[in-house]
C-alpha cells in the first residue's frame, strides 16, 4: 500500500487516469487499462496494495486483496512496486514468492528512488538471491513514478522478461541437458537401484 502503483501507471500512460493520494488504500479495485508501448499492445492492471492477512480487518480491503491475487494469477508479467523508503519487508517477499509460484514473470520496481538510501539496491539484490533462490536474476530497478525517472528501463526489462517467459525449448535440447546434468550429478539410489528420469518436456 502507498508504494506509488497508481502514480506509476498514470506516468506510463502519460495522463491522470487513476486516482492517487498520500494515504494508503486509495485503490480498492483492480483497474484494467489497454496501452501500447514500443509497438507492443499491453494491458496494464493497477491493483490495491497487499498487507499481511493478519492486519486486514476491513471487508472491503479483504475483497481488494482477493482482486489483487486474481490479477496476479492472470498476468503474464507482474511488476512488484516497492516503496524505496522502506526496507524489503517479509510481506514483499511473500508477494514475490506467490508470483513465482503462480508461474508469472516478475520484475521489481523500487519506487521513490530519490528517497532510496545509499546501498539499498545492493541490499535488495542480496536479499533476493538469498531468500528467493528458485529464480535467478530477477530484474530490480530503482524508479521514480512521480518524476518519470527510469520508466523506459523498467519497460525494457518487462518486455525482455516477457520474451524469456514465452520461450519454448524443444524436447531434444532439454533431454540432452538432462543427460549431461544426471551424468554430472548422479541421482540417488532407491530400492537397490539408481533412480532414473526417462525424459523431460516443456508443457507450457
Amino acid at each position: 500500500p502507498n508504494a506509488g502503483k497508481s502514480t506509476l501507471v498514470n506516468q506510463l500512460l502519460g495522463e491522470e487516469r487513476l486516482l492517487t493520494g498520500d494515504q494508503p488504500g486509495v485503490t480498492r479495485d483492480a483497474n484494467s487499462l489497454d496501452w501500447a508501448y514500443g509497438g507492443q499492445q499491453i494491458r496494464l492492471v493497477d491493483t490495491a496494495g497487499l498487507r499481511r492477512k493478519s492486519r486486514i480487518d476491513d471487508p472491503l480491503e479483504k475483497m481488494a486483496a482477493q482482486d489483487t491475487l486474481e490479477a496476479i494469477r492472470y498476468a503474464d508479467v507482474v511488476v512488484l512496486v516497492l516503496d524505496g523508503r522502506a526496507p524489503l519487508e517479509k510481506q514483499d517477499l511473500n508477494i514475490a514468492s506467490q508470483v513465482i509460484d503462480e508461474g508469472r514473470a516478475l520484475v521489481l520496481a523500487v519506487n521513490k528512488m530519490d528517497l532510496v538510501p545509499h546501498g539499498f539496491m545492493k541490499e535488495v539484490h542480496y536479499i533476493l538471491e538469498r531468500l528467493l533462490p528458485q529464480v535467478k536474476g530477477i530484474p530490480c530497478l530503482p524508479v521514480s513514478a512521480l518524476f518519470d525517472k527510469n520508466l523506459d528501463s523498467l519497460m525494457t526489462e518487462v518486455l525482455k522478461i516477457y520474451e524469456i517467459w514465452n520461450k519454448r525449448i524443444g524436447t531434444g535440447p532439454l533431454n540432452r541437458w538432462l543427460e549431461e546434468a544426471t551424468n554430472r550429478h548422479p541421482l540417488p539410489l532407491v530400492g537397490g537401484g539408481r533412480l532414473r528420469i526417462k525424459y523431460m518436456t516443456q508443457m507450457k
